[in-house]
């Protein structure tokens, strides 16, 4: 299991580099097929469990219920604001449609980060415990064996 969570850290990053060199290719739609692989291999194979309880954000009893809803719903309206925006559209004709985002600056410093991200996942995935492993593919989802049920 580790080496396949190892070999998820390197491999997303990958993948969503060459996801995003599809589209400064102008290839969007063939973009999605490295996409949806990091996504898969993300959530198949973590690289970023730990057993640190105090890392996990515990939620509030005011982030729950309708008051989330109601923060979602107001982000999702702001973010659909802001991509309506005509200064948005004539960025994006000019990234995907004209290729703007072939340039071998940004590719670059993508690229960097993306070299980064590998050294950041593989040194995060040297840190995953057994414990952890085990707990995140023993979901909770499944009904736990009682003693008392045969």
């Amino acid at each position: 299991m580790r080496r396949f969570i190892r070999a998820s850290a390197v491999a997303v990053p990958l993948l969503l580099f060459s996801g995003f060199l599809l589209i400064a290719g102008r290839q969007v739609l063939w973009s999605a097929i490295p996409f949806i692989l990091a996504l898969i291999l993300f959530l198949a194979f973590p690289y970023y469990l730990t057993d640190d309880s105090s890392l996990e954000t515990q939620r509030d009893d005011a982030d729950m219920g309708w008051l989330l809803w109601v923060r979602q719903v107001a982000w999702f309206a702001i973010l659909f604001w802001f991509l309506n925006q005509p200064e948005v559209e004539a960025f994006q004709k000019r990234a995907i449609d004209e290729g703007g985002l072939w340039d071998w600056r940004l590719i670059t410093a993508v690229a960097v980060v993306t070299l980064c991200s590998v050294v950041w996942g593989l040194k995060r995935a040297t840190l995953v415990s057994d414990s952890a492993i085990y707990r995140y593919f023993t979901s909770s989802d499944r009904p736990a064996a009682s003693p008392t049920k045969a």
